[in-house]
């Protein structure tokens, strides 16, 4: 398999869904049962769970954003390395879950692909994030294209890139996490052959 370099102007992140976990951590499911509210014999009532609002949006996570101008949309690679590299960008400090982190990749993103961000997710971010946050910490991430050589070439209006994605959590406490990597398959559309990439799917491989 051959890889190739992406210079992507993002190569810093992590990525929505939830975290990798390191050793065995595991977030928890979110409740789906009725539960008994007030006294034995009382009615029941159905918890409803509900997203987990979006952090701060006009805020940049320390591990910085790359300007759409600095990003050449007519590339498929680099789009997909970008969005890629967003994606593990992730912040304790304004983020509420690594769904925020993958909305700031909305620039390069199908218009179908970021409203399906929009509602965020329902779980908790589980255990390694509480880590993070009593670090508070953020991450940083390199993004290299490691499409293989017998992929199905690009046509006018598609292309599908695999990027290798590694990540580094830091805390401000001066705490550093251990490095995760990932494998992102990533599906790009355009509208015409001078249209701008847009992700349209996205799917990770820890």
């Amino acid at each position: 398999m051959s890889t190739r370099a992406v210079a992507a102007a993002a190569a810093v992140v992590l990525l929505a869904a939830g975290c990798g976990g390191n050793e065995g951590q595991h977030s928890e499911p979110p409740p789906t049962a009725s539960q008994s509210v007030g006294t034995p014999g009382a009615s029941t009532t159905p918890i409803t769970p509900q997203p987990i609002p979006p952090g701060n949006p006009t805020k940049t996570p320390a591990g910085g954003l790359p300007r759409p101008s600095q990003v050449n949309s007519l590339n498929p690679s680099v789009v997909a390395a970008t969005v890629a590299a967003i994606t593990y960008r992730y912040d304790t400090a304004i983020d509420n879950s690594p769904s925020d982190a993958q909305r700031r990749a909305k620039p390069w993103l199908t218009s179908e692909f970021a409203r399906l961000l929009e509602l965020g997710p329902v779980a908790a971010p589980g255990a390694e994030w509480n880590t993070w946050i009593q670090h508070r910490a953020y991450t940083t991430s390199t993004a290299v294209d490691a499409t293989e050589d017998g992929a199905p070439p690009d046509t006018t209006t598609r292309a599908d890139r695999t990027i290798a994605v590694t990540v580094h959590p830091v805390g401000r406490d001066r705490w550093h996490g251990a490095s995760q990597q990932y494998a992102l398959f990533i599906e790009l559309t355009r509208d015409s052959v001078i249209g701008s990439w847009k992700v349209s799917r996205l799917l990770a491989q820890e």
